[in-house]
């Protein structure tokens, strides 16, 4: 899938309501609104195809995630009685504050 560049869609669609504001007939009014539709009806298949990958994209990765803190924390129970690395802590900390779990 090709990433669409969104900021640039989002700055013609931006440019679009310049124009409608800056228009003086209703013709005028008319021919935007006919670009600005078919803009938006070329780009809606793209925009949610994009936004179905980027969640996709998450869900792979706060799966990942808990798979790690899963580790950790068998890790943790195994090596109770010997102490807890500083840094395996700090990866610990910051991946259970990612998935919100604290």
């Amino acid at each position: 899938m090709k990433k669409r560049d969104l900021k640039a869609d989002l700055e013609q669609i931006r440019n679009f309501r310049s124009m409608w504001r800056q228009s003086t007939s209703p013709e005028e009014d008319w021919k935007i609104g006919v670009l600005l539709e078919d803009f938006c009806r070329d780009k809606a298949e793209l925009w949610l195809e994009q936004a179905l990958a980027e969640k996709e994209r998450a869900d792979k990765y706060e799966s990942l995630m808990r798979k790690l803190v899963g580790v950790i924390d068998d890790l943790c129970r195994q090596i109770n009685q010997c102490g807890f690395d500083e840094q395996m802590w700090e990866v610990y900390k910051k991946a259970k504050g990612m998935l919100g779990d604290e």
